[in-house]
């Protein structure tokens, strides 16, 4: 099985933090693994070194392009491009050296013991995200920071930011769905030494990216914080934060979980 926050790089999130190894290198036509076949209808077109992409379940309809040149795998539940080199997402001891980007849009009843929260009163994306970071059977020794809850264009969100601790690091915001109970997760990974341009890279991901017909653009790049400040990393030295005696901050995630908003 897929698991939830795939993006980091040395384990999904049921291992260490966010990565997805879900699916072995395809060929260069980018053909996807029947084992882990999108669960429902998707039609893919090329135009060019850019792949158009219409995922489809029975509540939720998503579109992307590619970025041109990367290439792409279907997910179980989503697509994942990664920036212009087949990847080997059954390695576990693979560290991303360029960008990959994951959408997809778990079912709402992924996780056994998740509640889910009365909508009406709950922002959905801040209650799964914080639920997420409080258990480090999910999340490994990855440092997460708070959820931030926000919206955009009227629909609950959130987002926070990941340092897997292995070189990698993870932009991931959750956006609700119109007409439907569920959540548009997006985890955008970068090497620690490209940080900084995580922000010129989603720009060709949301200017294409919609979900039941809601359409996002660059401007959900103004919810977050600019530089973006990654858990227990230095963004000016471009290095782990260290405490008094030299030694590299490390802390897992609380074992109880917060209560909602």
């Amino acid at each position: 099985m897929l698991k939830w926050f795939v993006l980091l790089t040395v384990s999904s999130l049921m291992m260490s933090p966010v990565v997805v190894y879900a699916f072995q290198s395809e060929e260069v036509d980018n053909t996807p693994n029947p084992r882990f076949m999108f669960d429902g209808e998707y039609e893919v077109t090329a135009d060019g070194d850019v792949y158009h992409l219409a995922l489809e379940t029975s509540t939720t309809r998503l579109t992307v392009d590619s970025p041109e040149g990367w290439t792409y795998h279907l997910t179980e539940f989503g697509v994942m491009f990664s920036e212009g080199q087949e990847r080997d997402f059954q390695n576990r001891n693979n560290v991303f050296d360029s960008f990959t980007v994951h959408l997809f849009v778990p079912p709402v009843d992924y996780f056994a013991e998740y509640t889910l929260p009365d909508a009406a009163t709950t922002n959905l994306a801040f209650s799964v995200l914080d639920y997420v970071r409080n258990r480090p059977s999910l999340v490994g020794d990855a440092l997460v920071s708070e959820p931030v809850a926000f919206e955009w264009e009227g629909h609950e969100a959130a987002y926070y930011l990941l340092n897997s601790q292995d070189g990698s690091l993870t932009l991931l915001f959750a956006v609700e769905a119109p007409d439907s109970n569920q959540l548009l997760v997006s985890n955008i990974t970068a090497p620690a030494s490209e940080m900084e341009h995580i922000r010129d890279v989603l720009p060709h991901i949301l200017d294409t990216l919609t979900i039941n017909g809601l359409q996002f653009d660059a401007s959900l790049l103004n919810v977050f914080p600019d530089p973006l400040v990654f858990p227990g990393y230095d963004v000016q030295q471009r290095s782990p934060l260290e405490d008094n005696d030299g030694d590299a901050i490390a802390a897992r995630a609380p074992e109880n979980p917060s209560e909602n908003p």
